[in-house]
């Protein structure tokens, strides 16, 4: 059983994920992790357009899960069945 310091800890970091799993807005990594591949897939699927760009916030990247929702949605799926979803990313 942890003692209570490591406890803290380990209560810490599940609150850190569950806040990322809940964000709005997400960076490339937990982006990637998001809809569950790596970070460099991630940057293919962006560069071909199967997954949106990212917004801008000063320096920073920030993609948003409404977007990522609808872009995985729009994904064939294994059999190459394409059920596109009538949702523009300019709305």
């Amino acid at each position: 059983m942890p003692d209570g310091t490591e406890l803290r800890e380990q209560l810490k970091r599940a609150d850190n994920n569950i806040r990322k799993a809940f964000a709005r807005g997400m960076n490339r990594d937990v982006a990637a992790d998001y809809i569950g591949i790596s970070s460099s897939k991630f940057d293919e699927l962006v560069h071909d357009g199967r997954m949106p760009a990212a917004k801008r916030i000063d320096r920073r990247k920030i993609w948003d899960r409404n977007q990522i929702d609808r872009a995985f949605e729009n994904l064939p799926d294994a059999q190459g069945n394409d059920f596109e979803l009538e949702v523009a990313y300019a709305r």
